[in-house]
């Protein structure tokens, strides 16, 4: 019974991180804080299941009786636990180094083109050419009620 709670929590841990990094900046969690949710994850979804047939396994080399089920359940969470949970932390600390080695890249020459002062003046007349093409005049300010 706990493997399967344990799986359940482990899937619940690991939507949550994923689900995280589809709202809003602020409520995203780091890079770091995704890994370690994975890992906890996939020990909870992974580990239990197999703590639990090597403990049914000992029982019954102890010899108690342990029916065939128990293990038999206990691989099959296992099994699903490894295909779902396992994975995600190697996919995270792979996004980890790509993102890593990225930034480590010098800037680019359209990176390093245009000064703040051009860029500004550039979105500037980018949102005066919007205005215009909306049919408002940019120059005029709304009046204040």
């Amino acid at each position: 019974m706990s493997s399967i709670i344990a799986l359940f929590v482990g899937w619940w841990l690991a939507l949550a991180s994923i689900l995280s990094t589809a709202g809003p900046w602020s409520g995203r969690w780091s890079d770091g804080g995704m890994i370690l949710a994975y890992l906890i994850a996939a020990a909870l979804g992974f580990g239990v299941p197999i703590w639990g047939f090597v403990s049914l396994r000992r029982e019954r080399r102890d010899g108690r009786s342990v029916r065939i089920v128990g293990p038999t359940v206990c691989l099959l969470l296992a099994a699903l636990g490894g295909v779902t949970l396992l994975p995600l932390p190697f996919f995270q600390g792979a996004h980890m180094a790509s993102d890593a080695a990225e930034r480590a890249q010098p800037p680019t020459d359209g990176e390093t083109a245009r000064t703040v002062a051009e860029a500004e003046e550039e979105l500037r007349s980018l949102g005066d050419r919007v205005v215009a093409a909306m049919g408002r005049d940019s120059s005029r300010r709304r009046p204040s009620s």
